[in-house]
């Protein structure tokens, strides 16, 4: 069985990434996803190349940060994107949330030299029914998954989903339930948490546990002899 646990928020911030990278090198992380806008994109960027193993796809982002685009419907008075609630409720332009997220998929393909691993994206806005139907064309225009639309991984969960348990036992009976699925995602937040996380996240030291379940040798033992067979899309 197919098992990729992806970590999201590559490049949130320079603590969060280090961490990410010490999930894969250290623990039984696969992939990750990469914010293009965000504080430690570039630091992001400039470490990857020394996890060669690591799948690594675009965190598309309406929630975040700055726009790399210049779009009139996506943003607030500042310039910076719409908080998730405003998105909801805002109308919004398709043209410009497509032009937005092509664009920041292209500047990872300019910048990592290749094209990435699969689509996903930050507060999951791509599930949102206005959006869904573009992240799908764009995914069939660079030909790789989108998280919630692969058959290949049909299965597709929190890999902690009680921030209150986050723990190896919880991990391994949440992993235990996932056993009927052909394929399974589990996405996570792992990172060292600091000052700037916490401004802004408010999931933060939580992020530090998930760090430590996923690079627990307890954890590695288990799948090492689990049906699950580690993978990145």
């Amino acid at each position: 069985m197919k098992l990729v646990i992806n970590a999201d928020d590559l490049g949130y911030t320079k603590a969060n990434t280090d961490g990410i990278f010490l999930s894969h090198s250290e623990g039984v992380l696969t992939s990750t996803t990469l914010l293009m806008n965000a504080n430690a994109t570039a630091y992001a960027i400039s470490e990857a190349k020394n996890y060669p193993a690591l799948g690594i796809g675009v965190h598309l982002t309406l929630t975040a940060g700055y726009p790399l685009t210049s779009p009139k419907t996506l943003i607030q008075s500042n310039g910076a994107f719409l908080d998730q609630l405003t998105l909801r409720q805002a109308v919004i332009s398709e043209t410009e949330v497509l032009q937005e997220w092509q664009t920041q998929i292209e500047h990872f393909e300019k910048q990592m030299g290749k094209k990435p691993t699969h689509l996903d994206s930050h507060h999951d806005v791509h599930f949102d029914p206005r959006f869904f139907e573009l992240a799908k064309a764009l995914a069939k225009k660079w030909d790789i998954p989108l998280r919630g639309a692969d058959p290949r991984i049909p299965n597709v969960q929190n890999a902690f989903p009680e921030p209150e348990a986050i723990s190896p036992d919880s991990f391994i009976k949440h992993l235990d339930h996932q056993s009927s699925y052909t394929g399974t995602e589990l996405f996570c937040h792992p990172g060292f948490c600091d000052a700037e996380l916490r401004k802004l996240s408010s999931y933060n030291e939580a992020r530090e546990l998930e760090l430590k379940v996923l690079t627990d040798p307890v954890i590695q033992s288990y799948l090492a002899d689990s049906q699950f067979e580690l993978s990145t899309y």
